[in-house]
């Protein structure tokens, strides 16, 4: 009987090692794919550096810090008047008035850019800066 119980206590230790080794390969392939959703999330094209949703209407969408722009962007992180988002049908061109400077995809902007109609091209698009 005794033979049977240290069989018993054997295999119980046995799997206990191999549960917390599969246990521990578990977390951390958990702490692993956490960083990494964190750093996208927190990259040029992730979701956490989007700052506002505003929907763009037909025509002409001025932007800039000015309380009368369609798209007021906050006090101090651009010009009054920064820009117009230009919607016909499902094109849009970004044009930064004179001013206004920016990176489009981490390149340099041109005075007007156009982007595509996707939600990921048009926060792209939309991330810029106030200095060249």
């Amino acid at each position: 009987m005794r033979t049977g119980t240290a069989v018993a206590s054997a295999l119980l230790g046995a799997a206990v090692v191999t549960l917390a080794t599969a246990d521990e390969a578990y977390r951390a392939a958990v702490r692993k794919w956490r960083s990494e959703r964190e750093a996208r999330l927190k990259s040029d094209g992730g979701w956490l550096t989007v700052a506002g949703l505003f929907w763009l209407e037909e025509g002409d969408n001025p932007f800039g810090t000015a309380p009368g722009s369609d798209i007021v962007l906050p006090a101090g992180s651009a010009p009054a008047k920064a820009g117009v988002f230009a919607r016909k049908g499902e094109r849009v061109t970004l044009t930064l008035l004179p001013g206004a400077a920016g990176r489009v995809g981490g390149s340099p902007s041109r005075a007007q850019w156009p982007c595509a109609p996707t939600p990921r091209a048009l926060r792209t698009c939309s991330r810029w800066a106030t200095s060249a």
